[in-house]
């Protein structure tokens, strides 16, 4: 994957419905995918290679911008890097 790429992680679910279409509560991050350490961008590449639905309360909503498009999947949240859920702002809209 290409330096330019970047990565944005959303939470999903969970006690407050974050992520929910017309919620008022969203939780967001941002991130290159070059920051991250190499084991860490072996992590992402991972979950994107085979992605699988999530039935769960909980789980990140991870997409991948770059010169080819957009992929977005879903994980959970063990299979997520730290830096990539340390990234995450909580808003109130």
């Amino acid at each position: 994957m290409p330096a330019s790429n970047e990565l944005i992680i959303e939470a999903v679910g969970g006690f407050v419905g974050e992520g929910a279409p017309g919620g008022h509560f969203h939780s967001e991050g941002r991130l290159p995918l070059a920051s991250l350490t190499p084991q860490d961008q072996a992590r992402v590449q991972a979950l994107f290679s085979q992605p699988a639905p999530q039935k769960t309360n909980f789980y990140y909503r991870i997409t991948l911008k770059g010169p080819n498009g957009s992929q977005t999947i879903d994980a959970l949240p063990e299979t997520v890097p730290d830096a990539l859920i340390n990234s995450i702002q909580s808003r109130l809209d």
